[in-house]
């Protein structure tokens, strides 16, 4: 999928929150954006890389008709994924995210290096009182790309 991101570089967390509030929404108008399925891809794990250093991208799927000039595009690659449902605060999808990486200790990363990721459907909703909020969490199948483990 062709998606065009925004990058933030910090502590994940309320400063994700506070980015997607106070930028993101503004881009995605700006760019004729919304209205398209949003994503959301840390590349750093927290416990190794020091918070201000953290990469974020917020991201947008992008269509045949989507503007694509002066937009910083990526694409999200394929492959066998599994999908997990959340609704919840910024911190309880930390913590989520924290289980399922636990989960995949010992299991390596997926050999084609694809990255974990939120998705947030048209339908997801989001609460601004108390922070509560719908994503699904995707992350590779290390089963499926990597059949010998």
């Amino acid at each position: 999928m062709t998606l065009a991101r925004l990058r933030y570089t910090g502590p994940y967390g309320a400063g994700v929150e506070y980015f997607w509030r106070h930028q993101v929404h503004d881009w995605m108008h700006k760019h004729g954006l919304l209205g398209h399925v949003r994503y959301g891809i840390g590349y750093d794990d927290p416990a190794i890389t020091a918070p201000e250093l953290c990469r974020y991208d917020a991201a947008v799927l992008l269509d045949a008709e989507s503007p694509q000039d002066g937009l910083d595009l990526m694409v999200l690659p394929g492959g066998g994924y599994v999908c997990r449902q959340f609704r919840g605060t910024v911190g309880e999808v930390a913590e989520a995210w924290q289980l399922i990486h636990q989960r995949l200790l010992g299991r390596g990363p997926a050999p084609d290096g694809r990255l974990c990721f939120e998705s947030y459907p048209l339908t997801a909703n989001f609460d601004p009182q108390t922070g509560i909020f719908d994503a699904e969490l995707w992350y590779p199948d290390i089963e499926v790309s990597n059949p010998s483990t």
